[in-house]
């Protein structure tokens, strides 16, 4: 069999749900014989399939490449519903940089590593609440118990929505992701299901904005409903970015914390390190992160010809960046497929994107990282998985369930 068929079969494996958790050796083949590859594939055809380190660092930092509206096509974005205008005035998917750049700028002080660092004794207040509901528990599932509503209580108090609309708040949560799945086709059914979620959403946060500018409480929409016109960000382009910060900084936390209790129980000697200070939980996060990162894929939009890995790809061309590749790249990380916490060579992983649109919210995400996982080992130095599944999409990764027997747990 050729390279080419051979990548294409293995193209068509990974856009299978069913494979999710178990990609990574396809991503390895895929590295081996086709690093930048041209896709026929139904669901992304004409796209580069793009491998390895140096590869995708190359496009994610290139001024050559940008995200817009062709790429959202991985995201089942498409016709001019709610979800589809909701996404294409996200600040990630701005055609033109500028505007990109001036929405971001918005929100950039909010979300320095000061700023965040103002919220870490509210993580830890919540993990604690969080977990000690879970005490004297022979087992719980580690997503829906704990990893799930944690970010959404981190960003509901960062945004100033109160505990009691939490209830509400996660439905939504529930309901957008559920109606939101990439990597296969939509009926009109669900098609209909997202688009109203999103209009929901929307106005959920459309009220709180018109009662924060009445009654302004120092909260970050009070702060952003004051400083938006002036930085000429409208309120629908305000509006939709509230959403993306909800999605983007929620899923992605919370399926970090199972990739990562996932990988110690695979490597139970590093929680030891952990548990006597020989790695302290902050150094630990860059592997955590390189070794099974939530953000399994990135994308780019080519707005000028570039030559990556010996290959031209014209301007006016889509890539799929295998992130998960790129982590797993022996060229740059020795014994790849190894969680070792004192690995110095993960703070050069990407997991958080690269060049223009480096996460925002990288920043909080860490501190949630820290406080999460290092109160889980502390409580429950000794788990076990009791049962483990996979969500099944391709751009965020994690498990939908995680079980766990707290044997050994210390209160």
């Amino acid at each position: 069999m050729s390279a080419s068929n051979e990548a294409e079969l293995l193209v068509s494996r990974m856009l299978q749900p069913a494979v999710d958790g178990q990609r990574y050796a396809i991503y390895d083949r895929l590295r081996e014989i086709a690093p930048v590859h041209q896709t026929s594939n139904a669901l992304l055809s004409g796209w580069y399939i793009i491998s390895g380190y140096a590869n995708c660092k190359a496009v994610l930092t290139a001024k050559e490449t940008m995200n817009n509206e062709h790429v959202l096509r991985l995201m089942n974005v498409e016709g001019d519903g709610a979800y589809s205008r909701m996404n294409r005035t996200w600040m990630e998917y701005q055609n033109v940089m500028a505007d990109h750049d001036r929405i971001r700028r918005l929100f950039f002080s909010h979300f320095t590593p000061r700023a965040v660092e103002a919220h870490r004794q509210k993580v830890r207040e919540l993990v604690t609440m969080l977990l000690d509901s879970l005490a004297g528990r022979e087992s719980f599932d580690v997503i829906s118990e704990f990893a799930f509503p944690l970010p959404s209580m981190v960003i509901a108090s960062l945004l100033g929505i109160p505990l009691t609309d939490m209830a509400r708040f996660q439905e939504m949560m529930d309901q957008y992701l559920e109606a939101t799945a990439m990597v296969k086709a939509l009926d009109e059914e669900t098609k209909a299901r997202r688009d109203a979620i999103s209009e929901e959403l929307i106005e959920f946060f459309r009220g709180y904005l018109d009662e924060r500018r009445r009654n302004p409480t120092g909260d970050l929409i009070s702060k952003l409903g004051e400083a938006s016109p002036a930085a000429g960000v409208s309120d629908e382009e305000l509006l939709a970015q509230f959403v993306f910060v909800l999605i983007a900084g929620h899923s992605t936390t919370a399926d970090m914390i199972g990739n990562a209790m996932v990988g110690l129980e695979k490597h139970p000697g590093q929680i030891a390190l952990l548990n006597n200070g020989t790695v302290p939980m902050k150094d630990a996060i860059p592997e955590f992160l390189r070794y099974d990162s939530s953000l399994e894929v990135g994308t780019r939009y080519f707005n000028e010809s570039m030559n990556v890995g010996g290959i031209k790809i014209a301007a006016g061309s889509c890539a799929l960046l295998l992130l998960h590749s790129a982590h797993r790249d022996p060229a740059m990380f020795v014994e790849p497929d190894r969680l070792d916490l004192t690995r110095k060579a993960a703070l050069q992983a990407f997991p958080f994107g690269g060049g223009h649109y480096f996460c925002l919210g990288s920043g909080l995400a860490k501190i949630e990282l820290e406080e999460a996982l290092g109160a889980l080992v502390k409580r429950y130095p000794k788990f076990r998985i009791l049962d483990l599944a996979w969500q099944g999409g391709l751009v965020s990764h994690g498990p939908s369930r995680l079980i766990i027997e707290g044997t050994g747990a210390v209160s």
